[in-house]
């Protein structure tokens, strides 16, 4: 059994791990003296069963230090150990998200230490049995920034560590925290990992769910907005790992009808992006913007049918299914400096998806023509995208409007939405892109956004 201990006084913290160490035999006891190195090994050591903290830290180190680790912890004990007038300044509300976290004076009776050590030893018991039966069982990829749309999981999420061993991540039913994926972002893990048969079955449940929420709900807010968001992931993930069944082709008309609908009711974008206040980079969140953009764009091009409307909605929302690495759609182009960033597969990954989508969407039986978009949609104006780079003139019309949409809502994805920012991103455009076919989008958004 191991533990870590984050103090800055082995020799007075050892009264306390003596309590455990007297009662485990082998207790495996590792010290850190900062709150990185203790996250750093929380985080990449799985078999660690408990963590233990020294209530005589500086006040504000051992809060911070307190909140980080329950982030992470999952279902592993915590205790704070140190002298009663320093427990007694312990801030209670972050200890209740666990009935497994302890405060620990070392005058704690040998039967309340008995029974630390026994649910300690339960859990340790329950992971390993766990660890057992997940041998042989098939495991599919989730990407780690679709987890911003989910308060919590229903089934547990693993780390790859080869073809053979996974990892667990973050337990099942527990809260999800945004810090918590951005340190997996940090640590550059762009997937976790879910048991094949348990996604399925979470994914079309959940798409039978968001399509009940939609039969009655069309008016544009946070909500509303939060739902159109999961349910792209849910589409994202579901076309990654299963592929396009009628399953999944009637949730995606489900979803476009509801966007339909809600989005003429709002009439403006201006009634639509205020709405849209998620403060986290993620390629879904700027394809649900592209979504809302195209639609009010494609309007003022006159083109105003359903069945346009539904084409340039989904293929807003399906263009980067297979970007494995959402910071790759920063990128402008395969010569852009900030290529070096990234690994030679994320840039083959990079260079690869649009025609890996575009083939998948000729497999669709209520949505055709979306390939011939899809296989150009990282085209752009000044001849420095990619699959063909054709000139702005040859560039068909529908190409130009929608990559327009996608290089815009790439930019404001990435800033705060407000008229300021969208201004300074129109300007850029106008400046590098009002050339050949690409001016007729441009009009259409001084026009949208009510640009002076």
């Amino acid at each position: 059994m191991k533990t870590i201990v984050l103090t800055g006084d082995e020799d007075h913290f050892s009264k306390f791990t003596n309590c455990f160490s007297d009662n485990l035999v082998g207790l495996n006891i590792s010290y850190v003296d900062t709150n990185e190195k203790l996250i750093m090994k929380l985080q990449g050591q799985s078999e660690v069963d408990f963590v233990m903290l020294d209530a005589s830290l500086p006040k504000e180190k051992l809060k911070e230090s307190l909140s980080s680790v329950i982030d992470i912890a999952g279902q592993r004990s915590i205790l704070i150990c140190g002298e009663k007038e320093d427990l007694a300044s312990i801030d209670k509300s972050l200890l209740i998200k666990s009935e497994n976290n302890y405060l620990f004076d070392g005058t704690n009776s040998q039967e309340e230490i008995k029974n630390i050590i026994n649910t300690i030893k339960r859990k340790l018991r329950d992971k390993e049995e766990a660890a057992v039966a997940e041998e042989g069982l098939d495991f599919v990829p989730i990407k780690i920034r679709n987890l911003y749309f989910s308060d919590s999981m229903p089934f547990n999420l693993y780390v790859k560590i080869s073809d053979k061993k996974y990892v667990l991540a973050l337990e099942k039913n527990t809260d999800i925290a945004h810090s918590q994926i951005a340190k997996f972002i940090k640590r550059k893990i762009n997937f976790l990992y879910i048991e094949k048969n348990a996604h399925l079955n979470f994914l079309e449940i959940s798409m039978l769910k968001a399509s009940k929420f939609f039969e009655s709900n069309y008016t544009i807010n946070k909500k509303l907005i939060l739902a159109h968001l999961r349910s792209t992931a849910l589409i994202q993930d579901y076309l990654y790992n299963v592929g396009i069944t009628s399953t999944v082709e009637l949730f995606m008309e489900s979803l476009l009808e509801n966007m339909i609908k809600s989005l003429d009711r709002s009439a403006f974008i201006q009634n639509v992006l205020p709405h849209f206040s998620f403060n986290f980079e993620s390629n879904v969140g700027k394809s649900v913007l592209c979504s809302y953009i195209s639609f009010f764009i494609i309007q003022d091009q006159g083109w105003k049918s359903d069945s346009i409307r539904k084409k340039f909605l989904l293929t807003s929302l399906i263009q980067d299914t297979f970007l494995d690495n959402d910071d790759l759609s920063k990128l402008k182009s395969l010569n852009d400096p900030n290529i070096i960033n990234f690994t030679e597969d994320e840039i083959k990954n990079y260079s690869e998806h649009p025609e890996k989508i575009a083939n998948l969407a000729l497999q669709f039986t209520r949505f055709p023509d979306l390939e011939f978009i899809l296989r150009q949609h990282h085209e752009r104006a000044n001849r420095d995208g990619f699959p063909n780079r054709p000139s702005p003139s040859e560039m068909q019309l529908a190409v130009c409007v929608f990559n327009f949409c996608s290089q815009f809502a790439l930019e404001l994805n990435h800033t705060q939405i407000n008229d300021k920012n969208i201004l300074n991103i129109y300007k850029k455009f106008h400046k590098d892109h009002n050339i050949g076919n690409f001016r007729q989008p441009i009009a259409s958004a001084k026009k949208v956004f009510k640009l002076t």
